[in-house]
């Protein structure tokens, strides 16, 4: 017979925290007059934190006076450190009267501490109970978790809400105070739920933000601000899927900075809408898997490619493989409408966007090739019939 009285170990070692006796650690918490002293016990922190188990195995920490160990953390106040050493003693945290931010820091003092089982517990809290916060300082509280391997979690969860909803951080004022290299980041996501055009604006505008004094009248630029701009734009070019921007957009927007892209890169983009028939010897990325806000963009159309049939819908409602044009009915109809428009197969083996239809296959699980141009076609090219209601 066995018995488990651990619940009651458990409580012994939560009143560790309220007795002095047999400490040999002393730890001082927050700096100048906020400076506040806390004992705890070595075998515990050595067994709970990786941190400690390291710091006490070096005899340069220990006090040779009195034989204890000393610690100096400026940087964690003493509510926080009370909540780190509860947990380490007894496995307890309570974090509902901590407002987000407090619940940042205290995460970026658990790091310090490497209780990984208390930093995996932090981040799930903050995606799952502090959502408002999360939102109100993306750029902040991104380059914060930026800086922390660690937060694994809490920096996927913060990607995947800026993609869906990038409106937060892109139409925000602090946008152009974007560090280079999170901004690189996101520009790189297939996920990244934002029109092309928009990007490639958002990316002028914090462009420019970077260097105030350079005019904003591309016209008026002399050699050492085009050079300026084609530095700081040079490394985002590549994450730009200038295909995918509309022909109008493209000369309105895009084309009057011909001055800081690559000539090749013009050229190309031109004979891509001005010559469509003609062979381009590129690769064309396909489209960003964006959340489209109203499905009814795309018209009630079908494509018959050899035996896969797409459709483009113009409501949810209509999602339904009806009898087309002279009593045919498709072979096959798969496809998802749900948050990127139209997609078909599981690896997005055709995906629609912006008038042309795309070979998105990049999974396994794709389905086997069936030989869609490479650089995109427009349903006109081939067979197309018209959806009607009975």
């Amino acid at each position: 017979m066995s018995f488990d009285y651990s619940q009651e170990v458990i409580r012994d070692c939560e009143k560790l925290l309220e007795t002095d006796e047999g400490y040999d650690v002393i730890i001082y918490a927050g700096e100048n007059e906020n400076v506040k002293e806390i004992h705890a016990f070595s075998n515990l922190l050595r067994i709970r934190s990786k941190y400690f188990r390291a710091a006490l195995s070096k005899e340069l920490i220990k006090n040779c006076k009195n034989e204890k160990f000393i610690f100096n953390f400026p940087n964690i106040s003493l509510q926080f450190l009370k909540i780190i050493l509860r947990f380490i003693y007894c496995g307890k945290v309570d974090l509902t009267n901590l407002q987000g931010p407090d619940v940042l820091k205290l995460l970026i003092a658990v790091d310090e501490f490497k209780i990984q089982t208390l930093i995996l517990c932090i981040q799930e809290y903050l995606t799952k109970h502090q959502h408002g916060f999360l939102q109100q300082n993306p750029i902040e509280i991104l380059e914060t978790i930026y800086q922390h391997e660690t937060f694994t979690d809490l920096w996927n969860y913060c990607l995947k809400e800026i993609c869906t909803k990038p409106d937060i951080l892109f139409k925000s004022d602090k946008f152009v105070n974007l560090k280079a290299p999170l901004l690189e980041l996101l520009l790189k996501r297939d996920d990244l739920s934002l029109d092309e055009i928009a990007i490639w604006d958002s990316l002028i505008k914090w462009c420019f933000s970077q260097h105030p004094s350079i005019q904003k009248d591309v016209k008026k630029w002399n050699k050492e601000e085009i050079v300026i701009m084609d530095r700081t734009i040079h490394g985002f070019i590549p994450l730009i899927r200038f295909y995918n921007i509309s022909s109008a957009d493209f000369i309105t927007k895009v084309y009057p900075f011909k001055k800081i892209l690559p000539k090749d890169l013009v050229n190309n983009i031109l004979v891509f809408h001005m010559a469509p028939d003609k062979q381009l010897n590129i690769k064309i990325q396909s489209p960003r898997k964006r959340k489209f806000d109203s499905i009814n963009a795309l018209s009630p159309t079908f494509l018959r490619l050899r035996h896969l049939v797409i459709a483009e819908i113009s409501s949810l409602s209509s999602c339904r493989a009806g009898e087309l044009r002279g009593g045919k009915r498709p072979d096959l109809f798969v496809g998802s409408f749900t948050y990127y428009g139209a997609f078909f197969g599981v690896g997005s083996d055709l995906c629609f966007n912006d008038g042309i239809w795309y070979d998105c296959t990049n999974s396994s699980s794709s389905y086997p090739k069936i030989d869609v141009p490479e650089n995109g076609f427009k349903a006109n090219d081939y067979e197309v019939f018209q959806v009607f209601k009975k």
